[in-house]
Order: structure tokens, then sequence, then C-alpha cells
């Protein structure tokens, strides 16, 4: 179907005719594609089928964007802002540290739909330095460090950080709720030039940070990053664009993005893990988020015989699309830039730090 489109777009010069759906190809939403997903709820490019990955640098926004400028930014601390903002240089590095700047989720529904994707992931991914151009919380810290030598890669999450310029950020590595919350090191890459492809990852737990000190954990099997372009200079995974920015730094996703993305993720979550998971923004379970279900007193998803009433639409035990639809499929696109990454010896929660 994508193939198709894009040669009836080619040719709407020569037929004189007008064709809705001639976007470019990263740009064209993608049909859920399975008798058990449910169509999203709006009217989103980048949705793609359980099981897919979108393309890395599908961008979602209208592209209706301002003059530039208009938000001051500080080029000398938060990096160029015409490349990524880089908080600081892998130039010349052959170990290469990045922060996740933009996390543009295209599946499932209802983490994609605007209001949980600008106002709880894109409002904690975003640092709280509006003379970075970003007016967000800072606390959902996903790192990612690639060793270009050994075709390698580290990843986890970061408690918030006290100086991202300058100590800058570290693994966290530390029990919460009784669960050990690490990084995943060691992960093998198939490089091709600046682009790389991650092996499957089994299990991976992102946490993000309340203003409590309390922690929501994303639990994530099966993680794959693909497509993932590093640029030239080693500093960026896609680029930042400041004509999305008004004067007091704000910004509409729908209209013009902040980030162009340079790099896909996907995963699952089953509803199992998910069900155990509060998101005290909505006072629900993250199951309950993911299914749209009514959810009990307790906040999480209603049961029948101990089980699960509501279906996601993915099957972890057979890593199929609709089968057994224990599970929700995750994908995203993202942005990063280059972020000093310390060993976490005078943080108590990375892994410097006792359990």
């Amino acid at each position: 179907m994508l193939r198709f489109l894009a040669v009836a777009c080619a040719l709407v010069p020569v037929l004189g005719v007008a064709i809705g759906a001639c976007k470019s190809e990263a740009q064209i939403a993608r049909s859920p594609g399975a008798a058990c997903a449910t169509p999203p709820s709006d009217k989103r490019v980048c949705v793609v089928a359980p099981g897919e990955f979108p393309p890395p640098d599908c961008d979602p926004s209208e592209q209706v964007c301002g003059a530039g400028g208009l938000c001051a930014i500080d080029e000398a601390k938060c990096g160029a802002k015409g490349t990524c903002l880089p908080l600081a240089s892998n130039r010349g590095r052959t170990t290469q540290d990045f922060r996740i700047r933009r996390l543009a989720i295209a599946a499932p529904d209802a983490l994609a739909a605007l209001p949980l994707q600008r106002g709880i992931i894109t409002r904690d991914v975003d640092l709280p330095n509006k003379e970075c151009g970003e007016t967000g919380l800072g606390s959902f810290n996903w790192l990612l460090r690639v060793d270009r030598t050994k075709a390698t890669l580290t990843t986890g999450g970061a408690p918030k950080a006290d100086d991202p310029f300058g100590a800058g950020f570290c693994f966290h590595d530390h029990d919460v709720a009784g669960k050990r919350v690490a990084p995943v090191t060691g992960v093998s890459l198939t490089l091709k030039g600046d682009t790389f492809t991650s092996a499957t990852i089994p299990k991976l737990t992102i946490p993000i940070f309340r203003d409590d000190g309390s922690a929501i954990l994303l639990p994530l099997t099966n993680v794959t990053f693909n497509a993932v372009t590093i640029s030239a200079d080693g500093n960026c995974i896609g680029a930042f664009n400041d004509h999305a920015l008004a004067a007091d730094c704000s910004d509409d996703a729908t209209k013009c993005s902040k980030w162009k993305t340079s790099g896909a993720i996907a995963a699952f979550i089953t509803l199992e893990e998910a069900d155990a998971v509060a998101v005290p923004d909505l006072g629900q379970s993250l199951c309950a988020v993911l299914t749209k279900s009514t959810p009990g007193a307790d906040g999480k998803c209603a049961r029948e015989n101990g089980k699960i009433k509501a279906k996601g639409d993915y099957c972890g035990a057979t890593a199929k699309a609709c089968d057994c639809q224990d599970s929700f499929w995750l994908a995203a696109t993202f942005a990063a830039s280059a972020v000093t990454i310390n060993d976490g010896a005078s943080v108590k929660l990375c892994s410097g730090g006792s359990p």
C-alpha cells in the first residue's frame, strides 16, 4: 500500500489530479491492520499495526511552522539550536552517550493520543529549562550509550539530573518497590555506517520519577531499536527545530514538530505488568489506560475469574498480533542529543549507590 501511494503521488503532476494521501512515505498513516486493533481516535499519522516499526523519521505534525527565533535559546549553555541542542560532545569518541529528547508514540492509540502524549510523556521528557526551549519536568530520562568499537548498546533510565549541562546523567541502578531497576548492557548492534539496529532486549524497565521521589516503572519486553541514525559529528539522533517555538518557548506539536526524529523503538507491554503500574496523574493503572476500560475501585483493570477482562492487540507468548491478546504493542520514534553520562558514584539512585 505504501509503495502504491508513493507511485501515485509521483504521478500527480502528470495526471493533474489531487490525491489526499500524498504525504511523504514516512508520514502516511498506516492502518492498524488487525481485527483486534481499535482505529486511532484522531487523525494522526505515524500509526502502526501491532508488530510493526514506524518509519524512523515519521512526523505527526502538520508542519505549519513559524518564522523561528522567537524563543531566546542560550546556545552557549544548551548547545547549537541548528543541530539538536547537544548538552555535551561526542565528537571523535568511539563511545557516544545520548539522552532521548523526544519520544513520539505511534502505538498504542491510548498513549499516542494527545492528552497523554503531550500532558504526560512529552512534559516529563522535556527539560525544565526555558533557556533551552523546553518547559517540562525532566523526570523521564532515557539514556543510550553506543560503543562503536564493540558494536554494543547500554540503555536504561536515569533520575532527574541536578546539573544536566555539567555532571550530566547517570544510569539508575537501584531498588524500586522491591524490584531492581538497572540498565541493560552489552546489547549487540548491527552498524551500517552511522545507522544501527539493536538485538532484541528481553526485558527493560524505564523509571519515570515524580516530585515526591517515587517512580512510575515502564515495563517493556522484547525491546528493539530500529534504523537509528547518528549524525556525522556523533552528537545527534534527529534534529531540533526552533521554528516550532512561540515567544514563550511553548509549542504545538500537532502543528509543527520541535524535534525531527531519526530512530524507532518497539516493544510490548503485558496487561498483567501494566496493571501493576499506577499512573498517578490519571488515578488508574497503566492497564486501564491502555485498554480504555472502566477501572475498578482500585483503579485497576476489571477481572473475571482472576483474569483481566479487557484485551490487548498483541500476544507476548507467540509474538503475534491479535493472537492471545495478553499485551499491547508499543512503538515510537525518537530524537536524542549528546549528554555526559557519569558513573553515578555520588548519586544514591545510580550505580554508585547502595541498594
